[in-house]
């Protein structure tokens, strides 16, 4: 039979991961009165558009600061304030047609200044882009005629949809509070499945409303468990789903007489995939009995699987008060805590985690009378389960409850609970034939026998490309020897004269 190598080619996606950093800052002005000191300061970062380019990605949003104050009357006052910001990401395989979900989170707040009655505040925005990477892959069929060809099966997910699903969440409950002064929301989900052309998505968002109550800062929480459907054509029950979920505003307020009635709401967003599998085959290896071959082999890397998962776990420290910071007999409110990842890495079965949690806690002190707070950042290192050991993965980490008790005068527990939504990819390196062709005859063998000394770990393939014979012949002169070889085996092929 003539040498006639046949080629196909497959799509194979995967992910590609770009982030870029931006501070943001702002001066908050304060409407009434001077301030005497800043309470808190927290940050939320909302709404992710984008536009992709050659090369490079867009992206924007919104910076929401919240600042608590004390006056110099001794009153406790809010300000919020909105700054945009944009950043632009390097990202050498965009295009603008490009597949992008893009998200952004606060890393860090810091006062930068008091004066009179301005709050300058600064804090660093993280923007990350989850872009479907394509590639083309040209390989050698085993459809190939004219050799002997070592053919390999592998598998790859092709993103069948994708899109964002907008919706409202609305709960309400007794109220603790007497007045609201500002809300923070933070989102997770915790189950995602496919359905037929569609996707179902539930989770839970966690409102944090900071107010007052009998004249003092108070926090209440309010959760809302959601569940949202949303419109993706040629989804199958089968199908593997990514979501990511992220808050775009929120709000609060009191009703009621009587019997005060909290109502929160939040505007949530999330973004997501439908992933399908696929399979190809293709030839790793060659070989002919008449001639020399000349390959020209080529390494692509294809992502076999990925798992969107949730994890949830909990984060215990101290915290101790500066010396000369005024003793807590009474903690009032737990304001702006978020955590944060700052590294992840794949072990087997587990996923190690590590960041910090952070945030402010306003306490009371008896003596004087003294209303104070203290910014406490609590490093935490944990070791998640993990339904996957691929080693690249997106980690986000949301807060879902936190509470702090006194263990002496200057000195706090903190206890706080994450909710950790997992991307996590099995991604491998494969070697392709991508282009064949034949080179220089081979002496012809005209011995009637052929015998050959095995090594240790050959395999049936390895055999018959030394011996120049169908695998299938080997096998079928040699039926007792196993595969792969100890070593020392001797193989034996006849061949008809």
């Amino acid at each position: 039979m003539s040498f006639n190598p046949v080629y196909d080619d497959v799509i194979a996606e995967r992910s590609g991961f770009y982030s870029s950093q931006t501070v943001v800052e702002a001066t908050l002005k304060a409407p009434i009165a001077r301030i005497a000191s800043v309470l808190s300061v927290c940050a939320d970062a909302s709404g992710a558009d984008y536009e992709a380019y050659n090369g490079e990605i867009k992206a924007g949003g919104e910076v929401k600061f919240d600042a608590l104050y004390l006056t110099e009357d001794g009153e406790t006052e809010h300000i919020t304030y909105g700054v945009p910001f944009s950043v632009r990401l390097g990202a050498e395989s965009a295009t603008p047609e490009s597949r992008v979900c893009v998200w952004s989170e606060v890393l860090d707040t810091d006062v930068v200044s008091v004066s009179g009655d301005e709050i300058k505040v600064a804090c660093a925005v993280d923007v990350k882009a989850d872009l479907i990477e394509s590639e083309k892959i040209k390989y050698l069929s085993p459809a190939s005629e004219g050799i002997f060809c070592k053919e390999e099966n592998e598998r790859y997910f092709t993103v069948k949809n994708r899109g964002n699903h907008a919706f409202e969440t609305e709960e309400s409950e007794e109220s603790t509070l007497d007045e609201v002064l500002y809300a923070t929301a933070c989102v997770y989900t915790t189950r995602r499945s496919a359905i037929v052309d569609g996707v179902s998505v539930g989770g839970t968002t966690v409102v944090t409303v900071v107010g007052k109550r009998s004249g003092f800062i108070a926090t209440q929480t309010v959760r809302a468990e959601w569940e949202e459907e949303a419109e993706a054509g040629g989804a199958r029950s089968e199908d593997e789903v990514d979501a990511t979920a992220s808050v775009l505003s929120c709000s609060a307020t009191i009703e009621g007489e009587d019997k005060k009635i909290l109502k929160v709401a939040a505007s949530v967003n999330y973004c997501y995939r439908v992933r399908g599998e696929s399979s190809f085959s293709f030839v790793s290896d060659a070989f002919s009995p008449r001639s020399e071959l000349l390959a020209t082999t080529e390494s692509h890397v294809i992502c076999p699987s990925a798992v969107n998962y949730s994890v949830s776990d909990r984060v215990q420290g101290g915290v101790t008060l500066e010396a000369d910071m005024p003793p807590c007999d009474d903690v009032l409110a737990l304001c702006g805590f978020k955590a944060t990842v700052s590294s992840y890495s794949a072990d087997g079965d587990s996923l190690n985690v590590e960041g910090v949690v952070g945030g402010n806690v306003i306490y009371f002190c008896s003596d004087g009378d003294k209303i104070s707070s203290v910014a406490v950042s609590v490093p935490f290192s944990l070791r998640l389960r993990s339904p996957s050991s691929g080693e690249t993965a997106i980690v986000r980490a949301a807060v879902s409850d936190v509470s702090a008790r006194i263990r002496r005068g200057n000195e706090l527990d903190l206890r706080t609970d994450l909710e950790f939504d997992v991307t996590q990819y099995d991604c491998k390196t494969i070697a392709v034939i991508g282009e064949l062709t034949e080179g220089e005859e081979k002496p012809e063998n005209d011995s009637a026998i052929s015998v050959y000394f095995g090594k240790k770990g050959d395999s049936l393939w390895d055999v018959a490309s030394r011996l120049c014979a169908s695998p299938d012949s080997i096998r079928e002169q040699n039926p007792d020897i196993e595969y792969p070889l100890c070593g020392g085996e001797r193989v034996i092929l006849y061949r008809p004269l």
